[in-house]
């Protein structure tokens, strides 16, 4: 993202042109990153347009996110419809309307320890069904 370019797009793409009609595009290498390079052709077959977002992950009030089981309280307390997370996509209705209840110190980590960086559940944690 060190270059800045004119939009020039068939495609209405609003999340990543800037007022002035420009963005600040970051190319992928299939050799430097062979996955992601898959995730954006599988993309761009799929819904014929050739670009994701690629943006901070974090809700509004709160820090970026910055391991995998923060990942998943984001996804429980936010509007985020799915989540990718390594090999694994998780559904947001997949979640459990209870899933707060299912980790009894969310309620401290919602409370303060969020915001200070502590976690509610070891981050050794790392088990999906």
């Amino acid at each position: 993202m060190l270059e800045t370019c004119q939009v020039t797009s068939p495609l209405a793409l609003p999340a990543i042109t800037h007022v002035d009609g420009s963005a600040r595009p970051q190319t992928v290498s299939p050799a430097a990153a062979p996955r992601y390079a898959a995730l954006l052709e599988a993309f761009r077959r799929r819904t014929g347009c050739p670009m994701l977002v690629n943006t901070s992950f974090n809700v509004r009030g709160e820090p970026i996110v910055g391991s995998p089981v923060d990942a998943l309280f984001s996804l429980g307390s936010s509007g985020i419809d799915a989540l990718a997370l390594e090999d694994f996509l998780i559904d947001r209705e997949a979640v459990p309307a209870n899933w707060a209840e299912l980790f009894p110190a969310w309620r401290e980590r919602a409370r303060s320890g969020f915001a200070r960086g502590r976690s509610a559940v070891s981050e050794d944690l790392y088990t999906f069904v």
